[in-house]
Parts: C-alpha cells; structure tokens; sequence
C-alpha cells in the first residue's frame, strides 16, 4: 500500500513540476495547424489573460496538484474522507485565480481609459490627426492600452482605420472600450470638432463610474476576506483533530464520517457560492458589439 501511495505521490509531483515548468518557460511560436474547430472555451479563457499554457496542460497540472494534495492530506491524518475537501479546493484554486486575473486585466484597461483619452485629446489640440493620436497611444498611452493600439497602427496600415477600430474593439471586448472607440469611429467618419467635447464628457463619465465601482469593492473587501476564513478554517481545524486524536480518525474513516464530510462541503460550496452572488458587482452589458470583420 505505501508503495502504491509512493508511487501515486511521484507522478502527482511530475504534473505539478512540468506543469509549472512549461508555464514559466518561453515557448517559440508554432505555425498553427489547419482545423475546422477554433480553440475551446477553457483555451480561450487561458489566452485572455495571456497564461501561456495550453489547455491539456493545464489540466495535467490541477490534476496532479490534486493527486498530491489528497495523498499528503491522506498520509498526515490516514483518512481518506478528509483528504477530498483539501484536493476539491485546490482543485478549484486555478480557476479562481485566472478568473481574478482576467478581472485584473479588465480593471487595469477600464481604469487606463480616462487617461487615454486625454491623451488623445492633448494630441488632437496640438494639431494631430485622430488616427495619428490613436496611433501614439501605442507609445505614449498607459501601458495597459499600449498594446492594443500598437496592434491598431499596424492594423490601420494594411487594412483601413475603420476595420482597425473594428478589430481593436473585438480585442478589448468590454463595455466601456465599446463606448470609447464607437466615439473614436464616429469622430473618424464626422470629424473631430464636435467629437472632442464628446470625448471631455466620456472621459469625465468613465472616471466617475471607475471611483464607484473602486468604493464598492474597496467596502466588500474585509467582508469576502472574513468569508474565506469562514469556509476554510472549519476543515483546517477538523483535519488538525484528526490528526492528533484517534477518536476523531476512527469516526472519520466510516461511513457517517463520509456523510459529515460531504455534507460539510456541500454547505461550504453553497455558502460562498451565495456570498459570491450577493456581493457581485453588477457588470455593465455589451450594447454596442463589434461588427463582423471580414
């Protein structure tokens, strides 16, 4: 049994090891393969907030770390009821983080807005085009948004100004980009002396709606930080008993300790989702989506 266990612990900890090796080392770029089907949607989630791994590794990579978990928790407390709670949560973990980092990657775009579009209306008063503008906000925009209209320049060169908006919208794919660069296409197609005003009070609007939603996350933060302890400390402090007292081991390896553990972990499960729900943050929706480039 224990060479069984050895032996399982191994090719978890080879998962975990190549997974986060293969992260974290640059891959040269592959010609892609023709296919009928695009990428999926866990790919699709993985390269928007440019992870740099590739779906099946991913998965390889949780499921070791889960594998892992569940045997250390298994070989400390010698009961198996108690090591799914620790291996579903670490299971978990990826998702969430990725998730809280696209998050990331929205909040930093929606928060370089007001200052993008400042500096395209400095560029504007100094006599620039609104495309030349667009243009230096790939050099002198905030940095979030640098790359976005780099690719737009050279996007702009080969196709159209119109189409490179197009396609810089389908990148950003957010409310508030939708609203600035529809504004950027119609000073394009109408000029930019009544556009600039428009552009004053869009700045003004998304400044004041980014300090509402930074109050309100700044509130729920102490709130969601005392949750997560709510839901952990239960099972941190059940395996420690279990751990250092035999009664508690003996209980948890039947069958009514299996049915405590499950139920615990259900209630866990619900109660965050719960919390999740209550303190999301309504997201503005996508009125104006892109058009279809060709």
């Amino acid at each position: 049994m224990r060479l069984v266990v050895a032996l399982l612990a191994a090719v978890a900890a080879w998962s975990l090891a190549t997974g986060v090796l293969d992260w974290r080392r640059p891959r040269p770029a592959r010609a892609p393969k023709p296919s009928r089907r695009g990428p999926g949607r866990l790919q699709q989630r993985l390269d928007a907030v440019d992870a740099g791994i590739s779906a099946g590794r991913y998965r390889l990579t949780v499921a070791g770390t889960v594998a892992a978990v569940a045997l250390v928790i298994f070989a400390a407390t010698g009961t198996a009821s108690l090591a799914v709670p620790p291996a579903v949560a670490v299971g978990l973990t990826p998702r969430l983080f990725f998730q809280r980092r696209h998050a990331k990657v929205l909040s930093e775009r929606g928060a370089a807005w007001p200052e993008a579009i400042r500096d395209v209306l400095a560029h504007l008063t100094a006599g620039y085009t609104l495309h030349r503008a667009l243009c230096l906000l790939g050099d002198s925009g905030p940095p979030a948004l640098r790359p976005t209209w780099a690719r737009y320049e050279r996007n702009a060169a080969a196709l159209d100004v119109a189409t490179a908006l197009e396609l810089a919208r389908a990148e950003l794919a957010d409310p508030v980009s939708d609203r600035v660069i529809e504004a950027f296409a119609a000073a394009h197609e109408h000029g930019r002396e009544v556009t600039m005003g428009v552009l004053r009070s869009l700045a003004d609007n998304v400044t004041k709606d980014l300090q509402v939603v930074e109050q309100i996350t700044t509130s729920q933060t102490e709130i969601r930080s005392q949750a997560v302890v709510a839901v952990i400390l239960p099972f941190v402090v059940l395996v420690f008993l279990v751990a250092s007292n035999e009664s508690y081991r003996s209980f948890y390896r039947t069958t009514g300790g299996w049915i405590v553990v499950s139920i615990g972990v259900v209630m866990a499960i619900a109660g965050w989702k719960l919390i999740t729900v209550l303190g999301r943050i309504p997201a503005e929706e996508r009125v104006l989506i892109e058009r279809t480039v060709s």
